[in-house]
């Protein structure tokens, strides 16, 4: 696995990605079904470690994701 200090993660939901740090961040949604996706590139992949997941949000919902869970997915 790469060293997180080296690779920029990249956060996709809906198929818009932004670029960014490993560290907590905030996505305003609307309510309804998003994707969500992360990602890093790595020398040779460019997308290394995906890892996906379908959020449901209602109105005034929010929802927490967290890495263990995206560990979880990679492995599946």
């Amino acid at each position: 696995m790469a060293d997180r200090s080296f690779v920029r993660l990249t956060l996709e939901v809906d198929g818009k990605a932004q670029s960014g740090s490993w560290r907590s961040r905030f996505v305003p949604l609307a309510p309804g079904t998003h994707q969500v996706n992360v990602y890093f590139r790595y020398p040779f992949k460019t997308r290394c470690c995906a890892a996906g997941v379908t959020v449901q949000v209602t109105d005034g919902q929010k929802v927490t994701l967290s890495q263990y869970v995206l560990r979880s997915l990679i492995r599946k």
